[in-house]
């Protein structure tokens, strides 16, 4: 098995499907045989935020679009984190997706809590917490 890493640019355009020679080109290169492609949290970070504010998709749309990237078998990813944080993100227009996969994430490393200043953080994810800021005298 080989390995090698894709960007944003490569799912954008394997999961859009724009008719052209580059969308062709990427889904060709994700059905290459015995070859298992790493995507970086940050490719998964840009992913949504270009599907959002390039495309305009709404937070529904972009959480089946991250999740119909798990029926790509040739990527690997953190999945379980990835999508749950999409789910979170869908139903919490307050929160950025990135603020939700370092949710997940220190939930899934069972690093808690993840400590914030982000007051909407802090009050919509069970996993972060405010620091404490001592009050002034």
């Amino acid at each position: 098995m080989n390995i090698a890493s894709v960007d944003t640019n490569v799912l954008l355009r394997a999961t859009l499907v724009q008719d052209d020679r580059q969308s062709e080109a990427a889904i060709e290169l994700l059905t290459t045989p015995n070859m298992v492609f790493h995507v970086s949290d940050t490719a998964i970070i840009e992913y949504v935020f270009v599907l959002a504010h390039h495309y305009g998709f709404g937070r529904a749309v972009i959480a089946d679009m991250v999740h119909g990237l798990e029926t790509i078998e040739s990527l690997s990813w953190h999945r379980e984190q990835a999508c749950a944080a999409v789910d979170f993100f869908a139903n919490r227009p307050k929160l950025s997706f990135e603020d939700c996969l370092m949710a997940e994430q220190a939930r899934a490393l069972d690093a808690l809590p993840l400590y914030t200043f982000d007051k909407k953080l802090a009050a919509q994810h069970d996993a972060a917490e405010l620091v404490a800021v001592p009050v002034a005298d």
